[in-house]
Order: C-alpha cells, then structure tokens, then sequence
C-alpha cells in the first residue's frame, strides 16, 4: 500500500496575513513520489525520485509568485541525508541549527512551521551550503 497523506499549512505573502494552503503527497506505484500544493495560489503538483524532491518540485510556483509555505521541508535550515532520501523516501530531514555543521534532530518533511522559518528552493541551497559547506543539486 502507498504511503501518502495531507496536512493544512500556513502560507504567507510578503507583508499580508497568513492563510491556509493544504499539501499532499502520495508515493507513485513505480517508486516515485508526487505532492500537490492547493491554497491561495494556482494549484501546483511536483513528482520527485522521493518526497523531498517531489515537494521541492511543487514549491516552485507559489514561491515564484512570492508565498512563503509553512512546511519543514522548506525551512531554510533543514536538508535530508543522502540516506534519508535513499531508504526513508525523503520523508524526514536534519535540522542543521548553523556552523559547525552538526545536525541536531530530525523532523518530517511534511509537517507544518512557521512560515517565518522557510525559504524559496534557491534561498534553501544556498543556506544549507552555508550551513554544512557541501553544495546540492
């Protein structure tokens, strides 16, 4: 049986008040992974390698338009391991709290923050190579 689930999240635009988006996520019967984004934006999905990437792929468009999703896995201080990514799907990811780089706790990538704490897919590369000094694609 897929894993898959959905969860309501805050999204947040520039200066305007927070609002609810929702996200959700099933694993595809080849392996792959797609999230699907729907709230104040055009909806958007994104299909991935695992689910990390999948939601990665989904952010782009609302990022683009300037929102803010209020996710763990679009904190700017949160990367998966090569091997959360190869055996855990993606589903869960390192908090890195800054230099020296030594990840301190895992969280699920799909659970709900403060928008406050998250970034665009750039600004997250260039704050995790910061943060543990090894570049990602």
């Amino acid at each position: 049986m897929p894993e898959q689930g959905r969860i309501d999240i805050a999204a947040k635009r520039r200066l305007h008040r927070a609002v609810t988006a929702s996200v959700g996520w099933v694993q595809l019967d080849g392996g792959d992974w797609a999230v699907h984004l729907s709230g104040p934006f055009p909806e958007t999905a994104g299909i991935g390698h695992d689910a990390f990437e999948a939601l990665r792929e989904a952010r782009r468009l609302p990022e683009a338009e300037g929102w803010k999703l209020g996710i763990n896995g679009a904190r700017l201080d949160v990367w998966p391991s090569g091997m959360a990514r190869d055996q855990g799907s993606g589903l869960r990811a390192y908090v890195f709290p800054g230099l020296p780089a030594r990840p301190t706790e895992l969280v699920d990538v799909f659970e709900a923050c403060d928008p406050s704490l998250v970034g665009s897919v750039a600004q997250q590369l260039d704050s995790i190579h910061r943060l543990s000094g090894v570049r990602f694609a």
